[in-house]
């Protein structure tokens, strides 16, 4: 059962049918397959390519169709090594006016191995339908549907409702919606089913990924796990040379083996990260499959980018951390980062051994710990209670550690320092060699990031 490819190809074939709306309208080849193929890798580890254009222009009406092949990506699982294929037709209705919009309707039909697998559930129904408005910039709006699918194979089946959603375009920015009401898969070992999906993408700008996106659903059924209330909300932002992103899921109730914990929430966060050393990794590391084959020049480039994302700084943290249970509930936050090495050029290593910081907190209260784990914990200094709650808190900046406020004198600290000289050792083995295609680099002091009064992006795609 290739139900990740389905899945997988219904989202390519998705985004890039609406994606070719904009360069349709252009009414050429080339244009098509440019921005369609860019979008592609943009939007999923693989190659999007574009072929067979057949375009017949009229005053007010056009039509044609072509192909679009949906290569696998770094991660294809075995027997996954061909394209995915789809044979999109299109209509326009276009005004003779060069600024008009050109409305347009678009259907998706896979073919090849996935026609193969969907054409009974299908019986000669498009797998993908795109209406709306595109513009001569290649600025698009537009509503997609797919139909009920249901396959089997053997004792593994699947099912999913029919869905819709909304694609919008302009410039850099991307919006995106998608709804189901049911998914299930079933086979020899119980049926696994997702009910009341919901995905919302709100990119400012989607090569850097800034923006906001979220996923819903409203209940989660497997034979080891029930949820209920997932949410999954990511953000990005840039504020002058750096990148803030933040990922936090909440579940409403999750319940295992009879057993249920409610109002679960993680916030973790990235701060201060170079936005342009970032992107360079990403690039990087997709071209090369997760930087397994690398040229020299993309070797000596990713390594540069590394060099400055570290020596610049930046911080991780779970700002919040909570779960409630019939015993008892958890609360917490963590935080671990690099101060910036204002003092050492991009061309130096970073130092961790003094650049690294951590500090964080944890609150149990109820009855998650019995008297003899209290007491231990409190006899030993790693804890402290305040209103029957028990605290755990530390500080680490600068080689120094502080437990519940006070200095550490176990030599703990001690520890630390010799672990992060350590990763200094590995990290400038790592990161040695060119810098910027120099053969000897040299220590060229560069300051840290100066304050910028710039806002956050504002992300948001009016519709």
């Amino acid at each position: 059962m290739k139900t990740r490819t389905l899945l997988l190809a219904t989202a390519g074939i998705a985004v890039t049918t609406a994606a070719a709306a904009g360069a349709v309208t252009a009414m050429r080849a080339s244009a098509i397959a440019d921005q369609v193929s860019a979008l592609g890798v943009q939007m999923q580890d693989g190659e999007v390519r574009v072929s067979g254009l057949q375009h017949e222009r009229g005053l007010l009406q056009s039509k044609g169709r072509f192909e679009i092949a949906v290569q696998p990506g770094c991660d294809a699982a075995d027997g996954e090594s061909k394209p995915t294929k789809a044979l999109v037709e299109y209509e326009l209705s276009h005004l003779g006016l060069p600024t008009a919009p050109v409305r347009f309707t678009m259907t998706a039909r896979p073919s090849g191995e996935l026609g193969d697998l969907l054409k009974e559930s299908l019986a000669e129904r498009p797998l993908l339908t795109a209406r709306g408005t595109a513009g001569r910039d290649g600025a698009i709006d537009a509503a997609l549907a797919t139909p009920e699918l249901s396959l089997r194979d053997g004792t593994t089946s699947m099912k999913v409702a029919a869905s819709s959603g909304r694609v919008v375009m302009a410039g850099t920015a991307f919006k995106f919606d998608w709804s189901t009401e049911r998914a299930t898969v079933r086979d020899g070992e119980g049926a696994y089913e997702v009910r009341g999906v919901r995905v919302g993408v709100d990119l400012a700008d989607l090569r850097l990924g800034t923006g906001t996106s979220k996923m819903e659903i409203e209940h989660v059924d497997t034979p080891a796990v029930q949820m209920e209330g997932l949410a999954l909300v990511s953000e990005a932002s840039v504020r002058g040379e750096m990148l803030d992103a933040r990922f936090a899921p909440t579940v409403r109730k999750v319940t295992v083996d009879n057993e249920s914990l409610t109002d679960l929430a993680l916030d973790l966060s990235a701060k201060g990260v170079h936005a342009k050393s970032w992107e360079t990794l990403v690039r990087i590391g997709t071209e090369s499959c997760g930087f397994q084959g690398m040229t020299r020049a993309e070797t000596a480039e990713a390594r540069d980018a590394a060099r400055t994302l570290l020596v610049r700084g930046l911080s991780v943290a779970v700002s919040r951390l909570a779960a409630t249970g019939p015993e008892g509930a958890v609360k917490g936050e963590l935080e671990l980062g690099l101060e910036a090495s204002g003092e050492r050029g991009t061309s130096l290593p970073p130092v961790l051994a003094k650049q690294a910081f951590a500090r964080g907190r944890i609150e149990l209260t109820g009855r998650l710990l019995d008297d003899a784990q209290r007491e231990q914990l409190l006899s030993s200094g790693l804890a402290t209670e305040r209103n029957k709650a028990i605290v755990a808190s530390f500080d680490y900046t600068r080689g120094a550690l502080s437990l519940n406020g006070s200095p550490d004198r176990s030599g703990i600290a001690d520890a630390v320092q010799s672990a992060l000289a350590g990763v200094d050792t590995m990290l400038a083995e790592t990161l040695a060699g060119p810098v910027g295609g120099s053969r000897a680099p040299q220590a060229a002091a560069v300051a840290p990031a100066a304050p910028t009064d710039r806002a956050p992006v504002k992300v948001g795609l009016p519709y």
